[in-house]
């Protein structure tokens, strides 16, 4: 699951990589009631699943 996380998180710094870019921003957006502009959505959504794909790699997210 880390490296899902990691992988889909990763390709969302690099624009058009990611296949669910759009739907992951629309999705964001509308959470964000529209206050957030698009591009830095998309940087919190990569770094958020970034970090969480390592925290997950790296045993310090724990189940539970």
């Amino acid at each position: 699951m880390g490296t899902v996380f990691l992988w889909f998180g990763a390709l969302k710094f690099f624009p058009a990589a990611s296949p669910a870019e759009q739907v992951a921003v629309e999705a964001a957006t509308k959470v964000t009631f529209g206050l957030l502009p698009p591009d830095l959505v998309l940087r919190l959504l990569a770094a958020s699943e970034t970090a969480i794909g390592l925290g997950v790699l790296s045993g310090e997210v724990v189940d539970g």
